[in-house]
């Protein structure tokens, strides 16, 4: 792939750009540009320019830039001496605007740089055209992005061709989004934001926000909205009034505890929440999860029992991912996990066990499988033949749940009136709950004790008890 990453976030999106240099940075940037469709070149300019020949690409001497129409000049030279002359001799010598001009060191990655960008809408389709832009980030966890998605699924149902939407992910979850909003027309590009920066790229767009707990909004261009659509207009205006009344100028923590407290005493959850008091018609938890026909084959291959309940020992993006021996406060201890495998098994004789990870997970005792390191489209399949899920609030359980699959969620610093669903079995713990967000960390145990009480104090039989209507013939 590329050993140098063309600068997205100094251009903006749909722009008319010459690239000066026809050397090796120059035909990266080229072939980036070709493969995102992000830019249009008008011309590759370069002194030796009759050497040179790039397919359907005009070529041109740097006298002659003063004939051509274009936005911007990315000089696309490694040496900085010989590129910061360069840069002169267009002001000076071929009349190019300085503002024009684009003369940034090249990026270069130690690794060949993987460019993670998906044109979901035909070729030649732009959020730069009549359409108003919308540029959404979304955050690290499987879970988020299914919750996130009902929104964009409003927007899109209620503004169809009105709006053009590229979301910006992160790496990890790159491929899982990509099939996640397969089924969305209205979702013009798909970016992983380590290639193309959402804070780079975000201002070039007429709206861009983060969907988190609490809306962000992080670009409003109101003249350009209002020129284009005066419906959408009019919808924004009023979702930033109400933002704007909710809002608290202080910490993520008083903020996200406050929006916990406030849906709580309004009886609402994280996908409802984004109803906005009635501007948009969520009133239900439902997403639809797309399935991979190629991954169904290697689930059959698996040959996993006709019978079968499924459970993780695993947790998704905490922000101690260096730390391999980490483990987040609102995990179900591993002796908890095998005391109930241990009782599960005696009632349960003829029920299978398979346990789902990551390729380092570790082995819980009383498992019948253990299928770890699995693509999450084959694990999608499990957990939709899987006759429960049992695991503690994250990303699989959302995935199981929007495909039908009923599950036993331990609940413990997590709120499970903002993230249980009513068709599972949500079990909370007795003895202490509900901590997240009291920290900045929220993936520690705000009383930092080693043995965080909450998961601790829901006893194996506490579980027994909840589930065994699921199992009686």
């Amino acid at each position: 792939m590329w050993k140098y990453l063309f600068p997205f976030g100094k251009i903006t999106q749909g722009s008319n750009i010459v690239i000066y240099g026809a050397g090796v940075i120059g035909n990266q940037y080229i072939e980036q540009l070709r493969a995102t469709n992000y830019a249009n070149i008008v011309a590759v300019a370069d002194r030796e320019w009759q050497k040179f020949e790039v397919h359907d690409i005009k070529m041109v001497a740097p006298e002659k830039l003063i004939d051509l129409s274009f936005d911007k000049v990315m000089i696309a030279i490694k040496n900085d001496s010989i590129r910061n002359k360069v840069a002169t001799d267009l002001v000076q010598t071929y009349c190019v605007p300085n503002s024009k001009i684009v003369s940034d060191s090249p990026i270069f990655s130690e690794k060949s740089a993987i460019l993670s960008v998906y044109n979901k809408a035909p070729v030649g389709a732009s959020c730069f055209s009549n359409a108003i832009s919308l540029a959404v980030l979304l955050g690290k966890g499987l879970g988020d992005a299914i919750i996130s998605k009902r929104f964009i699924h409003e927007l899109i149902k209620e503004f169809g061709n009105a709006i053009s939407l590229d979301l910006y992910v992160d790496g990890s979850i790159y491929d899982f989004i990509k099939v996640l909003f397969s089924d969305e027309e209205g979702i013009n590009q798909i970016n992983s934001n380590e290639t193309v920066p959402f804070t780079g790229t975000c201002y070039n767009y007429d709206l861009a926000f983060y969907p988190g707990y609490i809306l962000q909004m992080y670009h409003v261009n109101h003249e350009s909205i209002q020129k284009k659509n005066s419906r959408f207009a009019s919808k924004i205006n009023q979702l930033l009034t109400i933002i704007n009344d909710e809002y608290l100028d202080n910490t993520r923590v008083i903020e996200n505890n406050v929006l916990f407290s406030r849906c709580k005493k309004k009886g609402i959850n994280a996908y409802t929440s984004y109803a906005f008091d009635g501007l948009f018609p969520i009133n239900d938890t439902k997403v639809h999860i797309p399935l991979c026909e190629e991954y169904k084959e290697k689930f059959q291959k698996l040959k996993l029992p006709d019978r079968y309940i499924t459970i993780n020992f695993g947790w998704g993006y905490n922000g101690h991912e260096d730390d391999n021996k980490y483990i987040p406060n609102k995990i179900w201890p591993i002796k908890r996990y095998e005391e109930f495998l241990s009782l599960f098994k005696l009632e349960n004789p003829n029920i299978s066990v398979v346990q789902l990870g990551m390729k380092e997970s570790y082995h819980i005792k009383g498992a019948d499988r253990y299928v770890f390191g699995e693509n999450i489209e084959t694990v999608k399949y499990i957990l939709q033949d899987s006759s429960l899920h049992l695991d503690c609030e994250g990303g699989l359980v959302h995935i199981a749940t929007q495909l039908g699959t009923r599950c036993a969620v331990l609940f413990g610093p997590t709120p499970v009136h903002f993230f249980g669903y009513p068709q599972n079995i949500n079990i909370v713990s007795k003895v202490c709950s509900e901590c997240y967000y009291l920290d900045t960390d929220f993936s520690v145990c705000y009383r930092r004790l080693d043995r965080p009480e909450c998961m601790w104090g829901i006893t194996a039989e506490q579980v027994m008890e909840a589930i065994k209507d699921q199992f009686i013939s």
